[in-house]
């Protein structure tokens, strides 16, 4: 059985910027514990790091441990919005047009899994705040966007989660 998480020794930097085996004893220590706040976003940018053992512990601890505090919502609003900005916006709020770059999604082989768990932790959320809840379905809204824009397979399966974490909150 989990115990409370106390808070880890230092501050969350960047931990693609992080010795790993640093950014590992931390990831480590959030999976060893239940309803984690205030790392969400830091155990997102994990799924960033070029070490797959990070990735891996990082879905560890995004799959049991994380839960965001409502203070969370809008770094996680901001971090996905920055994440998925190079492929496109949501114009209208019903269409998605892509980057000028011409980017395409499916090209960045961690975004699928970084956008799984983002709308996985995104439904997690307990906010009262109708500003906030309006505001994650509004970034949830763009992920189904982006997704259907793409039509690629790997991110048409994040809208299902997303359409279940947008219940959630209902």
């Amino acid at each position: 059985m989990s115990q409370p998480f106390p808070s880890l020794p230092e501050p969350l930097g960047n931990p693609v910027d992080e010795d790993a085996a640093t950014v590992l004893v931390k990831l480590k220590e959030i999976a060893s514990h239940d309803g984690v706040a205030g790392v969400a976003v830091w155990c997102l940018q994990c799924l960033q790091h070029p070490d797959a053992e990070i990735r891996v512990w990082s879905a560890e601890a995004l799959d049991e441990s994380v839960q965001p505090a409502s203070s969370e919502a809008r770094g996680l609003i901001d971090w996905t919005q920055a994440r998925i900005a190079p492929y496109g916006s949501a114009t209208a709020g019903t269409v998605w047009q892509s980057a000028v770059s011409k980017k395409r999604a499916s090209d960045d082989p961690l975004l699928a899994d970084q956008l799984y768990w983002t709308v996985k932790v995104l439904g997690r959320l307990d906010s009262e705040d109708p500003d906030t809840r309006q505001a994650v379905h509004g970034v949830i809204n763009q992920i189904t966007l982006l997704a259907v824009a793409d039509d690629d397979s790997a991110l048409l399966a994040v809208v299902e989660r997303a359409r279940r974490a947008a219940a959630k909150l209902a």
